[in-house]
């Protein structure tokens, strides 16, 4: 699975967690998403188990965007080969 793939599913995954009806990757899960920190954590689990991926605990202190978590995702995707 290439970045663009991956981008791909992380934006459904976003999609389907939120009621925003449009999902862009420099999209604000603050301001934009209107998702809270635990709303945040449960959307990093179901990318995870779905992509079947570890994202490293010191990206949550850093994920304000949507890109953030698609560069996490990646990120470790490249960790797992």
């Amino acid at each position: 699975m290439n970045d663009e793939d991956t981008a791909a599913r992380v934006l459904s995954a976003v999609r389907a967690t939120t009621e925003a009806g449009e999902v862009r990757c420099d999209m604000s899960f603050e301001y934009d998403l209107r998702m809270d920190s635990a709303a945040l954590i449960g959307l990093l689990d179901a990318v995870e188990t779905e992509l079947g991926v570890v994202v490293a605990d010191e990206w949550l202190s850093r994920m304000y965007r949507v890109r953030d978590l698609v560069d996490a995702v990646c990120e470790a995707r490249l960790a797992a080969k």
